[in-house]
């Protein structure tokens, strides 16, 4: 069996994008047991005020400011004594987030790794792949897929990625309606149909959710971007890896056919083996999460129920 050493990233930066303050551990323990990598937590922030959200409260706090500063304090330990650069940016998880911060961070979150990019021309940003249950499609959003007419690649490569179809929120997409001199009214259409459409996405997320964990957004917007900023150089490659727990709902396999077909990629799947013991014991840091995310069986508490490896996909551009 392989390990993480022998992915395809030697002698080249590396950036690992953990959405939120135990993903990186979670799910790409192997990647940083090589120490072959950088670590950025994107949705690290404090909301302004404090917000109290369903999250907060099955994890035992009583708002936001409680809950990420005890998870603050978890990564911390969960990172100590370690050499590798961990950097915690300071946008909100989507709990926190309204769809206008969203599209902002969304577009933030790109502009912070076009820089990263610049400055490591050859590098390498590992995502979350988007495991999790499918969010069915409503009939709008197929028959606008099937209308949408095919972009050169010259064009795809300069254009922001599209989200994958089946695990969107179009409240975090910008639909382009309202030119700067559009009138005040077609204003207002635009943002009571991006309304609609997510009460809409939401209503199926809620549904998907009933058969397991839904693929998260958060997830979804960080790999999102990655593809979209690597797009625009031809040096810079995606290294996609298998969220946990969502995995255990449904895998990410599922998903990778449909981030080849939208972004002109090809990908190489790896399986490498973990250290299990040291990724129980840094895991063993986030103890207010590990119940909630798994609180049926309670896997991600026992080493003997995390997996022994760990599932990558090296995502290139098609030549």
């Amino acid at each position: 069996m392989p390990t993480a050493h022998q992915l395809p990233v030697a002698d080249r930066d590396v950036l690992l994008l953990s959405p939120h303050l135990d993903d990186a551990w979670l799910s790409a323990a192997a990647l940083i047991q090589s120490g072959e990598c950088e670590i950025w937590t994107v949705f690290a922030g404090r909301p302004a005020p404090a917000q109290q959200t369903a999250w907060d409260i099955a994890s035992g706090f009583a708002d936001s400011d409680a809950t990420m500063a005890a998870r603050l304090a978890e990564d911390q330990a969960a990172f100590h004594g370690l050499e590798h650069r961990v950097r915690r940016l300071p946008y909100l998880d989507a709990a926190y987030a309204e769809p206008p911060l969203r599209r902002e961070q969304a577009a933030a979150v790109r502009e912070d790794l076009t820089v990263w990019a610049v400055e490591h021309p050859h590098g390498v940003i590992a995502v979350p792949v988007g495991a999790g249950v499918h969010v069915e499609q409503a009939a709008w959003e197929r028959a606008r897929e099937r209308l949408r007419q095919p972009v050169a690649p010259s064009e795809a490569a300069a254009a922001p990625a599209t989200q994958d179809p089946a695990t969107q929120d179009p409240a975090t997409q910008d639909p382009g309606e309202t030119a700067p001199a559009a009138a005040d009214h077609r204003h207002l259409a635009g943002t009571f149909v991006r309304k609609a459409m997510h009460a809409d996405h939401q209503r199926r997320r809620r549904k998907a959710q009933r058969r397991g964990m839904a693929a998260n957004p958060d997830h979804l917007l960080v790999r999102d971007a990655a593809i979209a900023v690597a797009g625009t150089t031809s040096t810079v490659d995606v290294l996609a890896w298998e969220d946990l727990p969502y995995l255990w709902h449904a895998r990410g396999a599922a998903r990778v056919p449909g981030l080849e077909r939208a972004h002109g990629l090809s990908a190489e799947r790896f399986e490498v083996e973990v250290d299990v013991a040291e990724k129980f014991v840094r895991l063993a840091n986030y103890a207010s999460q590990l119940e909630v995310l798994d609180p049926q069986r309670g896997r991600l508490a026992d080493p003997a129920g995390l997996p022994s490896t760990e599932t990558y996909w090296m995502l290139r551009r098609n030549s």
